[in-house]
């Protein structure tokens, strides 16, 4: 008997963890297998993906009080879209804001375009559907499907004092092909590839301290972590800025040479790639516990979308297992729990030893009717080992992780929008990655957190026609942290929220703000149109005046209240970008097909402010002035969508 203890007992961590895996995701597998033979009957249970208009009308849907209060966990499955689009269609036609005839068109024609009940081949639909019957009564469906995602975006530069004026193209073509189905009532399967060609170029803008310059505290023992100096480029040139995002997993390689030992993280010249999708998902208890596992983009807590602090929509897709828990209409609860991507900077192995990371986050939502949500929860980012209660959804993650040693970046965050139907939401948001209270608090860099508080309204008359105008603020250092050592690894790994090299939550940097202003409405039968208006104030991270905490790979050293260079003056100690962008657009889905063409053009305009005197990070609050570089540009981007 001792001997067995004994042999268990030496079993390697890496190990251990192994079987772990393979043991969870059986049970998963398991699990998910037995939904098959559930005698409910419903709807496929597969995502609709993030980017399908239809999350815009169900976002106009609630604010208008035409459907009940909806989760803030996505992708919402299929199902549960046209759950909602049926009692979008039988809301009260004499309700004082009742949806217009051209609404309820485009209500009705996104519930027909999701619903995909035709078999056989549907060529303007692009796909081919068998529903078939088994042996033993057991239902089975299975879509083939094709999609293209496409853009060719130029950016016409009048002036550019630091890299010159001129015409800069871009494009993406990503066709892709995609199998959805479903066994028996309750459990879904859906997967697809998609190859990509595209050239999105950058320039290469200066070096970037990931501590201060001059740094010289030997923090966590790592003295060795004060030399890296990173490389930082520009926003992709041929498309407006902070929209383009990166759609290939993994690395792009070069179209002129195309082999494993010279690929490249970046589409800096015309380069090939690809990405995949996977899901299987099932409900039980009468479509109160939904499950699933898979490979795609999600947002949590987004009180608008695309607006999450926590899992933004715009972050890369990482495997993970989400349950959610619904058994009231005013109550849910998720989580997810999934293993994070690295960015291959500095090759496949070595940016591998340093990215090891499992990813975890809990939420619980409470909805009063449509006037008040609520959510609240927390997230970690943890070295990979075995670790099962950041699994489950219960369980606090920071307060979790004082027991067991403080290895791992963990963050509590909480979001509350009031609402008056037919007129507008109100909200809150707040993000906690580090706070500890002391004096002067909210002027150390070691307060690391982000807030965001919008306005939705309502403008009668014109069809689908709303304003929202918000603002967010990212403080210094916020969702970064220190490279640490781990009891289970040799070397320092790395720990700031990001997947495959994206923020997890939004999608701007540490040390920046935003103001964002947007008005659209239905202008024609299936277009809509929009205008925007966007100020982005980031912190330089290059340059003599760069300041420190800019970057999601900034590093916070020690002496955090003491040390004057841990104290921040947004915009008055370093410094900054300001870029203007203004923009308007549209987008039209074709009649009878699934096709979605859209179009967008603007002006961008941008410089650099910086200190008038004293230096950067000197503790102190300094006058500043716009001293360049300045660039002005005009930006025109077409594009095709397949929707699936």
């Amino acid at each position: 008997m001792f001997a067995h203890v004994g042999r268990a007992l030496s079993i390697p961590v890496w190990e251990k963890y192994r079987i772990f895996l393979v043991m969870k995701y059986l049970l998963i597998f398991t699990a998910l297998l037995l939904l098959c033979f559930q005698s409910i009957h419903a709807q496929t249970n597969v995502s609709v993906p993030l980017n399908d208009p239809v999350y815009r009308l169900l976002d106009l849907a609630e604010m208008r009080g035409f459907c009940g209060p909806l989760p803030r966990v996505k992708p919402y499955t299929r199902s549960f879209v046209l759950k909602t689009l049926r009692q979008i269609e039988n809301t009260d036609a004499d309700g004082r804001f009742a949806p217009q005839i051209s609404e309820r068109e485009m209500f009705s024609s996104a519930r027909e375009r999701l619903a995909k009940e035709e078999t056989g081949l549907q060529a303007l639909k692009g796909y081919y559907q068998i529903r078939a019957k088994t042996e033993g009564g057991l239902d089975i469906a299975a879509q083939i499907g094709f999609g293209l995602d496409m853009q060719a975006s130029g950016g016409l530069y009048f002036t550019d004092e630091k890299y010159g004026a001129g015409f800069e193209p871009g494009f993406d073509f990503w066709p892709s092909i995609f199998v959805l189905g479903d066994i028996g009532g309750n459990f879904s399967y859906g997967f697809g590839i998609y190859g990509g060609i595209m050239y999105a170029n950058r320039e290469y803008a200066g070096k970037n301290y990931i501590y201060y310059d001059g740094y010289d505290g030997d923090y966590y023992g790592k003295a060795d972590n004060r030399e890296i100096i990173r490389d930082v480029y520009t926003q992709p040139r041929a498309f407006f800025p902070y929209s383009y995002r990166q759609r290939w997993d993994g690395i792009v390689w070069n179209i002129n040479n195309i082999n494993n030992s010279d690929f490249l993280v970046w589409p800096e010249n015309i380069s090939l790639g690809y990405s995949t999708y996977s899901e299987l998902a099932g409900t039980l208890l009468s479509g109160a516990v939904l499950l699933r596992i898979g490979r795609f983009e999600r947002e949590y807590g987004g009180m608008a979308h695309g607006y999450s602090m926590n899992l933004n929509a715009n972050a890369q897709p990482f495997l993970g297992f989400d349950l959610s828990i619904q058994p009231f209409s005013w109550l849910n609860i998720s989580s997810v729990t999934g293993i994070l991507e690295f960015n291959s900077i500095k090759g496949e192995k070595a940016s591998g030893y340093s990215f090891q990371n499992a990813y975890s986050l809990s939420q619980i939502e409470i909805m009063y009717k449509n006037y008040i949500h609520f959510g609240f929860g927390s997230a970690v980012v943890w070295p990979k080992r075995f670790e099962f209660a950041y699994m489950l959804p219960f369980v606090d993650k920071h307060l979790y992780q004082m027991n067991i040693g403080d290895f791992d970046n963990t963050g509590e965050f909480a979001q509350l929008k009031l609402q008056l139907p037919g007129i507008g939401t109100v909200w809150g948001a707040v993000f906690l990655d580090e706070i500890n209270p002391e004096a002067h608090i909210f002027e150390l860099d070691r307060a690391l957190f982000a807030y965001q508080a919008g306005i939705h309204v309502n403008v009668p008359f014109l069809p689908f026609a709303s304003v929202l105008v918000s603002y967010t603020k990212i403080e210094p250092y916020c969702y970064s942290h220190p490279m640490i050592d781990t009891p289970w690894y040799s070397r320092p790994v790395e720990e700031a929220f990001l997947n495959h090299g994206s923020p997890l939550g939004y999608y701007l940097q540490p040390n920046s703000d935003e103001i964002k202003a947007r008005f659209s409405f239905l202008a024609l039968p299936r277009i809509f149109v929009h205008a925007q208006y966007q100020l982005v104030r980031h912190g330089a991270e290059t340059g003599e005046s760069q300041v420190d905490g800019s970057s999601m790979y900034s590093e916070l050293g020690d002496n955090r209240s003491s040390d004057p260079h841990y104290r921040k003056f947004f915009l008055h100690d370093g410094a900054y970008e300001w870029t203007h962008i203004a923009r308007a657009g549209m987008d039209w889905e074709i009649r009878n097909t699934s096709l979605q063409f859209f179009a967008e053009t603007g002006m961008v305009f941008s410089y650099l402010t910086d200190i008038t005197e004293g230096g950067p990070n000197d503790g102190k609050a300094h006058p500043f002035a716009v001293t360049g570089p300045h660039s002005t540009a005009l930006f025109l981007t077409l594009g095709l969508r397949a929707l699936r």
